[in-house]
Formats: structure tokens, sequence, C-alpha cells
């Protein structure tokens, strides 16, 4: 399902395509149901911005994506953990 994510990476930014939050954000979810950390990483990062989705902080997709050994997502489920 990484192709997913590279869409949702185009559509989040416009290249080669009209920009389109939710639609990014979609593609992201696609690919984080399809197991793929770097799906999970994008739409949690969607989440934490509010991009096409309602801003929250999405500590079950970072642990999907840490869980997958993504470093970024280790990290920023670790800095919100330290928020509370």
């Amino acid at each position: 399902m990484r192709s997913c994510s590279h869409i949702g990476f185009l559509l989040e930014h416009g290249q080669g395509v009209a920009r389109d939050e939710a639609a990014a954000a979609g593609m992201y979810g696609l690919a984080c149901d399809g197991d793929d950390p770097l799906g999970c990483a994008n739409l949690a990062v969607s989440y934490e911005n509010g991009m096409g989705v309602p801003q929250r902080t999405p500590r079950a997709l970072l642990s999907r994506a840490c869980d997958a050994d993504w470093p970024a997502a280790c990290r920023a489920l670790d800095e919100a953990q330290r928020a509370q």
C-alpha cells in the first residue's frame, strides 16, 4: 500500500494534481489500513496539523507506525506522551 502513501503525498503537496488535503488524508488512511507505516505516520501528521481532517493528537496512529519501526513516529509519540 506504499503507493497510496505516495499518492497522498502528491495530493497533500499539489504535485502534478490539484492540492487536496482531505483526499490526501484519505489516501494515507488507506495506506495505513494496508499496514504501511509511512501511511500511518503521514495520517498522524495530518491529524496533528488539522490538514483535511479534524485536529487532534493521534496517539493510536503514532503507536501503530512506531510498532512498525518508523523512528519519526516513535519520537512524536514520545513527545505527545510527555506533553500530557
